[in-house]
């Protein structure tokens, strides 16, 4: 039986301050049967495990410092480890959500929140998603892989190839980040030019799509075999071009909607269309899946956040709150047991000969 719950939050990623505010909110919301210890990873790659807590007040008291080396961290980490005892990954972007902590719990037997390695892998890189997902069939906006070293040797030619691809307006992407870091709008070459400049800072690899006329929608998914998907939700921007990290997490006039006004057919569709792409992906315990909602009505795949954030304003839990007044110490422990699950019938795979 689990008695112990890690925490992990911060990181070496771009998202390290939006992952704080996710750990404050689950810490504080998660069942008070487990024992519950926050691991802080500095920015330098540190582990620095805290005592025991129930609650956290403020998010400065989840970050501690120290002058040991990164690998003495991670050992003494290990050594204070305690049986019956289950990771809770809440660390967003690179080095966290893209399968390292995974790779790092399968090393060392260790049951955790959310999805394998290999899933979170695939899903964090834009472009892989892309590639897997069309093969597989589902709807995606017109894309183009661009990498770091063509942009630096004659970004001119890269802007020629993509023009002869996809039409203006359009949209740049870091490949590897998450939380619309790096990313923007391009509705001309001299602003195609700065977005690919802005995208190669994050990633050695850089995703152009074209543009999307319609909505964004996000669809929370929970579940294992048989997975369940919550309403699709909305964020309404006023002062922004689109749904970028300042309006997430800082903009205040930003509208949060757990349920987008949507027609019931329509609605089903996206829903049934997060499901089978969660299931495509072999996804565990819950992720975010967002949708594009042309005003033709075409559904296509946006993107997939297997860490998706947990702050206040997030939409996974607030969308569980709408479809059936799901708390989140109760979203919380639904991911603890359908992981303990998928942990179980791992075990199950036989290794050797």
């Amino acid at each position: 039986m689990i008695k112990n719950i890690y925490v992990f939050y911060g990181g070496k990623s771009v998202e390290h301050e939006v992952s704080l505010m996710s750990a404050k909110n689950v810490i504080n919301s998660l069942n008070k049967k487990y024992d519950i210890y926050p691991v802080f990873i500095d920015k330098e790659g540190r582990f620095l495990s805290l005592e025991k807590v129930s609650s956290v007040e403020d998010i400065k008291d989840l970050v501690i410092t120290s002058s040991k080396k990164p690998l003495e961290t991670i050992v003494d980490f290990l050594k204070s480890l305690k049986d019956d005892s289950i990771m809770f990954s809440l660390v967003h972007g690179s080095m966290g959500e893209d399968g390292t902590l995974q790779g790092f719990f399968d090393s060392l037997n260790l049951p955790y929140v959310g999805s394998s390695l290999k899933a979170s892998a695939i899903t964090f890189d834009k472009i892989t998603t892309n590639e897997v997902l069309t093969s597989m069939g589902f709807e995606k906006a017109k894309f183009l892989a661009v990498l770091k070293s063509n942009i630096e040797e004659d970004i001119d030619l890269e802007i020629k190839k993509i023009e002869e691809e996809i039409n203006y307006p359009l949209f740049v992407k870091p490949s590897n980040a998450g939380s619309s870091v790096g990313a923007n709008k391009a509705g001309n070459r001299d602003e195609l030019k700065n977005s690919l400049l802005e995208a190669k800072k994050y990633d050695d690899k850089i995703l152009v799509e074209e543009f999307i006329d319609g909505r964004e929608l996000e669809v929370s998914v929970m579940g294992l075999d048989d997975p369940v998907a919550a309403y699709p939700g909305e964020h309404i921007v006023s002062d922004h071009v689109f749904f970028d990290y300042n309006s997430k997490y800082f903009d205040q006039t930003t509208i949060i909607n757990p349920r987008a006004d949507l027609d019931e057919k329509t609605e089903d569709e996206i829903r049934k269309t997060a499901v089978k792409c969660f299931k495509a992906l072999g996804l565990t315990a819950y992720s975010r899946v967002d949708i594009f909602l042309e005003k033709t009505g075409r559904i296509l795949i946006n993107e997939v956040n297997t860490i998706p954030g947990m702050t206040p304003t997030s939409l996974f839990p607030k969308s569980w709150e709408k479809i059936g007044n799901i708390p989140l110490t109760e979203i919380l422990d639904k991911l603890i047991d359908y992981s303990l699950i998928a942990f179980e019938e791992k075990s199950k795979i036989q290794r050797s000969l």
